[in-house]
Protein backbone atom coordinates (compact mmCIF):
# COMPACT_ATOMS: atom_id res chain seq x y z
CA UNK A 1 0.00 0.00 0.00
CA UNK A 2 1.67 3.25 -1.24
CA UNK A 3 1.52 6.13 1.58
CA UNK A 4 1.19 9.52 0.30
CA UNK A 5 3.86 11.86 1.00
CA UNK A 6 2.82 15.77 2.02
CA UNK A 7 4.92 18.43 0.61
CA UNK A 8 4.95 21.33 2.61
CA UNK A 9 7.31 24.66 2.35
CA UNK A 10 11.00 24.57 3.65
CA UNK A 11 11.88 27.30 5.83
CA UNK A 12 13.99 28.61 2.58
CA UNK A 13 11.22 28.70 0.39
CA UNK A 14 8.72 30.80 3.39
CA UNK A 15 11.46 33.32 3.77
CA UNK A 16 11.70 34.05 -0.16
CA UNK A 17 7.78 34.17 0.08
CA UNK A 18 7.95 36.48 2.98
CA UNK A 19 10.52 38.65 0.96
CA UNK A 20 8.83 38.88 -1.86
CA UNK A 21 5.69 39.93 -0.27
CA UNK A 22 7.59 42.48 1.93
CA UNK A 23 8.82 44.13 -1.64
CA UNK A 24 5.70 44.35 -2.94
CA UNK A 25 3.88 46.12 -0.31
CA UNK A 26 7.25 48.71 -0.26
CA UNK A 27 6.01 49.33 -3.55
CA UNK A 28 2.76 49.17 -3.15
CA UNK A 29 2.68 51.58 -0.06
CA UNK A 30 3.85 54.61 -1.37
CA UNK A 31 1.66 54.48 -4.28
CA UNK A 32 -1.28 54.38 -2.08
CA UNK A 33 -0.16 56.95 0.19
CA UNK A 34 0.09 58.99 -3.11
CA UNK A 35 -3.65 58.25 -3.79
CA UNK A 36 -4.59 59.46 -0.93
CA UNK A 37 -2.78 62.60 -0.58
CA UNK A 38 -4.22 63.51 -4.41
CA UNK A 39 -8.11 62.12 -2.71
CA UNK A 40 -7.39 64.50 0.21
CA UNK A 41 -5.92 67.57 -1.69
CA UNK A 42 -8.83 67.20 -4.61
CA UNK A 43 -11.48 67.25 -1.28
CA UNK A 44 -9.83 70.55 -0.27
CA UNK A 45 -10.14 71.77 -3.81
CA UNK A 46 -13.95 71.01 -3.91
CA UNK A 47 -14.48 72.35 -0.46
CA UNK A 48 -13.08 75.24 -2.14
CA UNK A 49 -14.90 75.32 -5.15
CA UNK A 50 -18.42 74.93 -2.89
CA UNK A 51 -17.50 77.90 -1.09
CA UNK A 52 -16.71 80.49 -3.96
CA UNK A 53 -19.75 79.50 -5.77
CA UNK A 54 -21.93 79.57 -2.45
CA UNK A 55 -20.07 83.45 -2.35
CA UNK A 56 -21.85 83.66 -6.16
CA UNK A 57 -24.92 82.44 -4.78
CA UNK A 58 -25.00 84.84 -2.28
CA UNK A 59 -23.89 87.72 -4.28
CA UNK A 60 -26.99 87.24 -6.97
CA UNK A 61 -29.63 86.87 -4.39
CA UNK A 62 -28.98 90.02 -2.52
CA UNK A 63 -26.98 91.93 -5.34
CA UNK A 64 -23.85 91.89 -3.48
CA UNK A 65 -21.57 89.80 -2.13
CA UNK A 66 -21.07 90.09 2.16
CA UNK A 67 -19.41 92.07 3.65
CA UNK A 68 -16.30 91.39 5.91
CA UNK A 69 -17.46 91.78 9.01
CA UNK A 70 -21.51 92.72 9.23
CA UNK A 71 -22.81 95.74 11.45
CA UNK A 72 -23.62 95.13 14.99
CA UNK A 73 -25.37 96.75 17.86
CA UNK A 74 -25.86 95.46 21.93
CA UNK A 75 -27.77 92.78 20.61
CA UNK A 76 -27.83 92.72 16.80
CA UNK A 77 -26.87 94.62 13.73
CA UNK A 78 -27.07 98.45 13.75
CA UNK A 79 -29.64 99.01 10.45
CA UNK A 80 -32.33 96.35 9.43
CA UNK A 81 -31.93 97.75 6.14
CA UNK A 82 -28.44 96.27 5.91
CA UNK A 83 -28.58 93.88 2.80
CA UNK A 84 -26.34 91.11 5.08
CA UNK A 85 -27.75 92.12 8.13
CA UNK A 86 -26.59 89.30 10.56
CA UNK A 87 -25.29 90.27 13.53
CA UNK A 88 -21.91 89.89 13.64
CA UNK A 89 -21.23 87.66 11.24
CA UNK A 90 -18.58 87.39 8.46
CA UNK A 91 -18.87 85.36 5.00
CA UNK A 92 -18.53 82.35 6.27
CA UNK A 93 -21.63 82.64 8.52
CA UNK A 94 -24.05 84.99 5.48
CA UNK A 95 -23.02 82.23 3.04
CA UNK A 96 -24.06 78.86 5.06
CA UNK A 97 -28.13 78.62 3.31
CA UNK A 98 -25.47 78.32 -0.02
CA UNK A 99 -23.74 75.47 1.28
CA UNK A 100 -26.32 73.26 2.27
CA UNK A 101 -25.97 74.60 5.47
CA UNK A 102 -29.24 76.51 5.72
CA UNK A 103 -30.67 74.64 9.18
CA UNK A 104 -27.86 76.01 11.01
CA UNK A 105 -28.17 79.14 9.58
CA UNK A 106 -31.84 79.54 10.56
CA UNK A 107 -31.52 78.69 13.93
CA UNK A 108 -29.74 81.69 14.18
CA UNK A 109 -32.76 83.77 13.84
CA UNK A 110 -33.22 87.01 16.10
CA UNK A 111 -36.08 88.02 16.28
CA UNK A 112 -34.93 91.64 18.04
CA UNK A 113 -34.44 94.43 17.65
CA UNK A 114 -35.62 93.25 14.47
CA UNK A 115 -35.35 89.98 12.45
CA UNK A 116 -32.18 89.07 11.74
CA UNK A 117 -29.31 86.08 11.83
CA UNK A 118 -27.30 86.80 14.66
CA UNK A 119 -23.79 83.85 14.58
CA UNK A 120 -23.39 84.67 18.45
CA UNK A 121 -26.69 82.90 18.95
CA UNK A 122 -26.55 80.69 22.05
CA UNK A 123 -23.29 81.90 22.40
CA UNK A 124 -21.04 79.82 25.52
CA UNK A 125 -23.55 77.31 25.52
CA UNK A 126 -23.55 73.47 24.23
CA UNK A 127 -25.98 74.96 21.17
CA UNK A 128 -23.73 77.46 19.97
CA UNK A 129 -24.25 78.57 16.55
CA UNK A 130 -20.24 79.26 16.35
CA UNK A 131 -19.33 76.54 18.15
CA UNK A 132 -20.65 74.10 14.99
CA UNK A 133 -18.13 72.16 12.35
CA UNK A 134 -18.89 72.62 8.99
CA UNK A 135 -17.91 69.57 6.95
CA UNK A 136 -16.96 71.98 4.06
CA UNK A 137 -14.77 74.39 5.48
CA UNK A 138 -12.38 71.81 6.60
CA UNK A 139 -9.68 70.54 4.90
CA UNK A 140 -8.43 67.46 5.51
CA UNK A 141 -4.65 67.62 4.76
CA UNK A 142 -4.88 70.97 7.50
CA UNK A 143 -2.28 69.69 10.35
CA UNK A 144 -3.62 72.52 12.22
CA UNK A 145 -7.36 71.42 12.64
CA UNK A 146 -7.92 71.12 15.67
CA UNK A 147 -9.33 67.67 17.26
CA UNK A 148 -12.77 68.09 17.38
CA UNK A 149 -12.66 70.92 15.07
CA UNK A 150 -12.57 73.62 17.98
CA UNK A 151 -10.54 76.23 19.31
CA UNK A 152 -10.85 78.18 22.57
CA UNK A 153 -9.81 81.69 21.68
CA UNK A 154 -6.97 82.86 24.89
CA UNK A 155 -7.68 86.49 23.68
CA UNK A 156 -10.02 89.11 23.59
CA UNK A 157 -13.78 88.72 24.99
CA UNK A 158 -14.55 85.10 23.36
CA UNK A 159 -13.05 82.52 25.54
CA UNK A 160 -15.34 79.87 24.58
CA UNK A 161 -14.90 77.34 22.20
CA UNK A 162 -15.63 77.98 18.28
CA UNK A 163 -15.44 76.05 15.41
CA UNK A 164 -12.18 76.51 12.80
CA UNK A 165 -11.93 76.55 9.40
CA UNK A 166 -9.09 75.92 7.06
CA UNK A 167 -10.32 78.85 4.49
CA UNK A 168 -10.37 82.32 4.59
CA UNK A 169 -11.78 85.48 2.60
CA UNK A 170 -9.85 87.67 0.85
CA UNK A 171 -10.45 91.07 2.59
CA UNK A 172 -9.06 93.42 -0.11
CA UNK A 173 -12.28 91.89 -2.06
CA UNK A 174 -15.04 91.59 0.60
CA UNK A 175 -14.48 94.67 2.63
CA UNK A 176 -14.37 96.72 -0.81
CA UNK A 177 -16.96 99.02 -1.15
CA UNK A 178 -19.91 98.53 -4.48
CA UNK A 179 -17.30 101.25 -6.69
CA UNK A 180 -14.52 99.24 -5.81
CA UNK A 181 -11.52 99.09 -3.07
CA UNK A 182 -11.44 99.26 0.57
CA UNK A 183 -13.03 102.49 2.20
CA UNK A 184 -10.99 104.91 3.95
CA UNK A 185 -10.76 104.06 7.95
CA UNK A 186 -13.35 101.17 7.32
CA UNK A 187 -10.16 98.51 8.74
CA UNK A 188 -13.07 95.82 9.86
CA UNK A 189 -14.79 95.36 6.62
CA UNK A 190 -18.15 96.87 7.58
CA UNK A 191 -19.12 98.70 4.46
CA UNK A 192 -18.05 95.92 2.33
CA UNK A 193 -20.50 95.43 -1.01
CA UNK A 194 -18.31 93.76 -3.59
CA UNK A 195 -20.30 93.32 -6.73
CA UNK A 196 -19.66 91.45 -10.25
CA UNK A 197 -18.63 92.90 -12.06
CA UNK A 198 -18.27 96.59 -11.00
CA UNK A 199 -15.75 95.88 -8.33
CA UNK A 200 -13.51 94.01 -10.48
CA UNK A 201 -12.09 95.93 -13.02
CA UNK A 202 -9.13 94.21 -12.73
CA UNK A 203 -10.95 91.06 -14.05
CA UNK A 204 -12.70 88.46 -12.21
CA UNK A 205 -10.77 85.92 -13.55
CA UNK A 206 -7.47 87.15 -12.22
CA UNK A 207 -8.75 88.35 -8.42
CA UNK A 208 -9.10 86.00 -5.13
CA UNK A 209 -12.30 85.07 -3.00
CA UNK A 210 -10.71 82.48 -0.80
CA UNK A 211 -7.63 80.86 -0.12
CA UNK A 212 -6.62 78.25 2.42
CA UNK A 213 -5.07 79.21 5.47
CA UNK A 214 -4.27 77.28 9.08
CA UNK A 215 -7.05 76.96 11.26
CA UNK A 216 -4.37 78.03 13.67
CA UNK A 217 -0.89 79.45 13.89
CA UNK A 218 1.35 81.13 16.43
CA UNK A 219 2.57 83.99 15.04
CA UNK A 220 6.21 84.30 16.10
CA UNK A 221 7.52 87.24 17.79
CA UNK A 222 10.91 86.37 15.81
CA UNK A 223 12.63 86.20 12.64
CA UNK A 224 11.46 86.54 10.08
CA UNK A 225 7.98 87.36 11.44
CA UNK A 226 8.54 89.82 13.72
CA UNK A 227 4.40 89.73 14.72
CA UNK A 228 2.61 89.69 17.96
CA UNK A 229 3.75 86.78 19.66
CA UNK A 230 0.34 84.85 20.27
CA UNK A 231 -2.28 82.09 19.03
CA UNK A 232 -4.01 83.40 15.97
CA UNK A 233 -6.10 81.49 13.60
CA UNK A 234 -9.30 81.11 11.83
CA UNK A 235 -12.47 80.43 12.99
CA UNK A 236 -15.11 80.84 10.58
CA UNK A 237 -17.72 82.41 13.25
CA UNK A 238 -15.32 84.57 14.77
CA UNK A 239 -16.71 88.35 15.48
CA UNK A 240 -14.42 89.55 18.87
CA UNK A 241 -13.41 92.67 18.47
CA UNK A 242 -8.92 92.71 17.25
CA UNK A 243 -9.97 89.78 14.37
CA UNK A 244 -7.10 87.70 15.62
CA UNK A 245 -8.88 84.90 14.72
CA UNK A 246 -10.99 86.12 11.87
CA UNK A 247 -10.67 83.81 8.69
CA UNK A 248 -9.18 86.68 6.41
CA UNK A 249 -6.29 87.33 4.63
CA UNK A 250 -4.55 90.45 2.69
CA UNK A 251 -5.38 93.03 5.36
CA UNK A 252 -3.50 95.46 6.98
CA UNK A 253 -1.24 94.19 10.02
CA UNK A 254 1.21 96.28 12.46
CA UNK A 255 3.85 93.99 11.68
CA UNK A 256 3.74 94.35 8.19
CA UNK A 257 3.27 91.47 6.39
CA UNK A 258 -0.60 91.44 5.79
CA UNK A 259 -0.37 93.60 2.61
CA UNK A 260 1.76 94.22 -0.69
CA UNK A 261 4.21 91.38 -1.34
CA UNK A 262 5.26 90.82 1.91
CA UNK A 263 1.87 88.99 2.39
CA UNK A 264 2.38 86.26 -0.26
CA UNK A 265 0.88 83.15 1.22
CA UNK A 266 3.05 80.30 2.93
CA UNK A 267 3.92 77.35 2.25
CA UNK A 268 3.60 74.18 4.79
CA UNK A 269 5.33 76.29 7.25
CA UNK A 270 6.69 74.79 9.84
CA UNK A 271 6.81 74.36 12.95
CA UNK A 272 3.50 76.31 13.25
CA UNK A 273 2.52 76.38 16.84
CA UNK A 274 5.73 76.69 19.03
CA UNK A 275 7.39 80.22 19.37
CA UNK A 276 9.64 79.43 16.31
CA UNK A 277 7.07 79.54 14.53
CA UNK A 278 7.57 80.42 11.13
CA UNK A 279 3.62 80.66 10.65
CA UNK A 280 1.90 83.94 10.12
CA UNK A 281 -1.87 84.77 11.34
CA UNK A 282 -1.88 87.41 8.83
CA UNK A 283 -1.44 85.60 5.79
CA UNK A 284 -2.93 82.30 3.57
CA UNK A 285 -1.09 79.16 4.36
CA UNK A 286 -1.60 75.80 2.81
CA UNK A 287 -0.62 72.29 3.69
CA UNK A 288 0.20 71.34 -0.22
CA UNK A 289 2.75 71.84 -2.51
CA UNK A 290 1.00 74.87 -3.81
CA UNK A 291 -1.85 77.72 -2.79
CA UNK A 292 -5.57 76.21 -3.84
CA UNK A 293 -7.82 79.40 -4.48
CA UNK A 294 -11.28 80.55 -5.44
CA UNK A 295 -11.46 83.02 -8.13
CA UNK A 296 -14.06 85.92 -8.80
CA UNK A 297 -15.47 84.01 -11.73
CA UNK A 298 -15.78 80.85 -10.04
CA UNK A 299 -13.04 79.08 -10.79
CA UNK A 300 -10.46 77.12 -8.74
CA UNK A 301 -6.72 77.75 -9.49
CA UNK A 302 -3.19 76.09 -7.98
CA UNK A 303 -0.87 78.82 -7.61
CA UNK A 304 2.32 77.62 -7.30
CA UNK A 305 5.03 78.47 -4.81
CA UNK A 306 7.71 80.11 -7.12
CA UNK A 307 5.40 83.07 -7.47
CA UNK A 308 6.32 86.77 -6.71
CA UNK A 309 5.03 88.82 -3.93
CA UNK A 310 4.16 91.15 -6.27
CA UNK A 311 1.57 89.08 -8.45
CA UNK A 312 0.27 87.31 -5.21
CA UNK A 313 -0.85 90.95 -4.32
CA UNK A 314 -2.17 91.69 -7.25
CA UNK A 315 -4.65 88.63 -7.53
CA UNK A 316 -5.60 89.91 -3.80
CA UNK A 317 -6.41 93.13 -5.78
CA UNK A 318 -9.88 93.46 -7.29
CA UNK A 319 -9.49 97.33 -8.54
CA UNK A 320 -5.20 97.79 -8.41
CA UNK A 321 -4.95 97.97 -12.47
CA UNK A 322 -1.93 95.37 -12.48
CA UNK A 323 -1.47 94.06 -15.89
CA UNK A 324 -0.79 90.56 -14.38
CA UNK A 325 -0.17 86.95 -16.12
CA UNK A 326 -1.68 84.71 -13.63
CA UNK A 327 0.12 81.72 -12.67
Amino acid sequence: MSQRRSHGFTLIELLVVIAIIAILIGLLLPAVQKVRAAAARMQCQNNLKQITLAAHASHDANGALPPAACRNGTTGPSLPKDTYNGGWGNPFFNILPMIEAGTLYNSAKMATPFEHFNVRTNYGTANSIAAKTVTVYRCPTDPSYPAGGQVTPTVGSARSPLAATSYAFNFQVFAASGGGGVSAGDSDGYNGAAKFAQTFPDGCSSTILFAEKYSQCFTSASAPIFGPGTLRGSLWAYWDTGFVYYPRFAWATWWGTGTGAASKFLVRPTPFMSTDSKCDGARASTSHEAMNVGLADGSIRTISGSVSGTVWWAMCTPAGREVIETP
